[in-house]
This record gives C-alpha cells, structure tokens and sequence, in this order.
C-alpha cells in the first residue's frame, strides 16, 4: 500500500498538469475553430448577398419579373437581417467586434436595400451594386482579421 501511494505522490503533480494543460489548450483552440467557423458562415453569407444584390440591380424592373424580383428583394432583405444578427453574435460571444465594423452593418443595409429598392420605378443600378460589393469587402476583411 505504501508503494502505491508513493507512486501517487510522485505521479499525481504530472497527471495534475498534463490534464489542466490539455484542458486550458483545449479550450483556447476549441474556442479560435468556433469562431473561425462563424466568421467563414457570415462570409458566405456575404457572398449569396453579393450574388443576389448583382442579379437585383443588374436589371430593371419589369411586370414579367415581378415575382422573381420579389423573391430577390426578400431574400436581400432577410440575409442583411441575418448577417446583422451573426456579427452580433460574435460581438457577444468573443466581444472583438470594432463599432466600425458593426457600423458597416448599417452602411451593408442602405448599400443593398437602399435608393429605388421595391419600387416600379427602379432602374438597374450597377453604381448601387459597386457600393453594396464595396461594403461586403469591407466587412469581410474586417471578419477575416478576427480569425487571425
């Protein structure tokens, strides 16, 4: 019995270490790959925005496309609210969100949905897109740095 508690005495400092330290590193690395993998959804989210926000203001509008410009305009609309909620997300959780980069939330919205958006008039609007493409790099970038 005595053998086996001087084992342990011996032992039990290393054990103690091994496992706090693979623990602490755990959880560091755990915590960088979810937050690398949230930054990569608001990123591709980013690019379905870009891609619908081209197709929506590369054309006029027109009474035959109405209801797929319907579609596009609530699918612009509801991927700008989600994006707002996933940087916020991150800004709650790991709190390394600059106010400019949540400002340029509210610059993302006036870009996307912002002129003659909804409206019979709308024309296309190739400067539109070239604003709204211009913010969803900005805020890429600022997203992308996050994880480094």
């Amino acid at each position: 019995m005595e053998a086996i508690l001087s084992f342990l005495y011996y032992v039990s400092p290393a054990l103690t270490a091994v496992i706090f330290g693979g623990i602490v590193v755990n959880h560091f690395f755990v915590r960088k790959a979810n937050l690398g993998g949230l930054v990569d959804r608001v990123c591709n989210c980013l690019d379905c925005l870009s891609n619908d926000c081209a197709e929506y203001w590369s054309v006029d509008f027109s009474t035959e496309k109405q209801h797929n410009l319907a579609v596009l305009e609530a699918r612009i609309k509801a991927q700008v609210l989600q994006i707002n909620a996933m940087v916020l997300l991150i800004n709650q959780k790991y709190g390394n969100v600059s106010s400019a980069t949540r400002g340029l939330i509210l610059d993302l919205q006036d870009a996307c949905t912002g002129g003659d958006f909804e409206s019979r008039q709308r024309k296309a609007d190739i400067h539109r897109y070239m604003r709204a493409f211009s913010v969803i790099g900005r805020i890429s970038i600022a997203l992308q740095r996050l994880k480094i």
